[in-house]
């Protein structure tokens, strides 16, 4: 049955005794990695065909500015890259890459809180993964925020 408390599953039974476990957390590790990869790379590739021939990160970042094809390649980078993940890994995981999503099915008492945060470090881990390959491909971190002043 699981420990639960006011209403919520901390644990449940069925949780980790199979190696079913093994295949859903590569799944959400895998397909937070593929939107990371194919969405953050989608910015590099905006920023480099806008600037065009500025790679050093600080020039990039300071004078990127939107256009509205560049906005179109982030946004269809996005989508496809969300898209092509939950094609992919949802009928093996539930397709959540994403840890507030996982915490909402917590919330809503459909995951125990066990399963939740071992989903949510798994999704954490890919997206890191894919930022670090991303920064090592590009040079830089596409969309940084922080700009040196």
């Amino acid at each position: 049955m699981g420990v639960s408390t006011c209403g919520f599953k901390i644990t449940d039974d069925g949780d980790f005794k199979t190696q079913a476990i093994i295949r859903e957390l590569l799944a959400e590790f895998m397909g937070t990695f593929y939107l990371i990869f194919i969405g953050c790379g989608g910015v590099g590739g905006a920023q480099q065909l806008q600037v065009q021939g500025v790679f050093e990160s600080s020039k990039l970042v300071d004078s990127f500015k939107m256009s509205s094809a560049a906005l179109l390649q982030i946004a269809f980078s996005f989508g496809l890259g969300i898209a092509g993940a939950v094609h992919l890994f949802s009928d093996i995981s539930g397709g959540q890459f994403n840890p507030a999503v996982s915490f909402g099915l917590f919330f809503a008492r459909k995951m125990s809180l066990l399963k939740a945060v071992i989903y949510s470090i798994f999704q954490l881990c890919g997206g890191l993964v894919a930022g670090g390959i991303l920064k090592g491909m590009l040079g830089y971190c596409p969309g940084a925020v922080g700009v040196n002043v």
